[in-house]
This record gives C-alpha cells, sequence and structure tokens, in this order.
C-alpha cells in the first residue's frame, strides 16, 4: 500500500510546496540531489514530498521548510575517512 493512502489527516504540513528545480535552488543543491536523499530514505513521503498526482511521471512537490530541517541534521563530510 502506498505511504501517501495510509496517513492520518488529508492536511498537508504547514510551508511552502515547490517543484523539484525550485526547490533545489532555495536548498542550495542539484535537483539531483533531492531524488537522491529521497530514494535513500533520508526525506519522507507526505512529510518532506508529495507527488501532484498518481501518474509515473506526476511532478514531486518538496516542502522546503521540512526539508531545510532535515538538511540542517546532515553533518559534514571528513575528508580523508576518519583515522
Amino acid at each position: 500500500m502506498s505511504p501517501f493512502l495510509e496517513r492520518e489527516s488529508s492536511a498537508l504540513p504547514e510551508g511552502p510546496w515547490l517543484k523539484s528545480k525550485e526547490a533545489a535552488e532555495q536548498l542550495g543543491i542539484h535537483y539531483r540531489t533531492l531524488y537522491t536523499l529521497k530514494r535513500e530514505g533520508y526525506l519522507q513521503p507526505v512529510k518532506h514530498y508529495i507527488q501532484s498526482s498518481a501518474g509515473r511521471n506526476a511532478a514531486i512537490l518538496w516542502n522546503i521548510d521540512a526539508c531545510r530541517l532535515q538538511q540542517a541534521k546532515f553533518a559534514a563530510p571528513v575528508r580523508g575517512g576518519s583515522k
């Protein structure tokens, strides 16, 4: 079952919802990075993004405020690995 159908309320989280390229620009990252974060589970459906319709090629809308909060939790990469 789709995670979009399992939510308790039809109300979306507050904040601006933007398409991928505009959202990436606001977040200071490449739009492909958004999809990578989504695919790897860092961004959650409904909380961080929604699909605008059920179609395979439907636009994804990103909640900028929620994405910024999640982005703030990311640690900077360590150069040369840990020692």
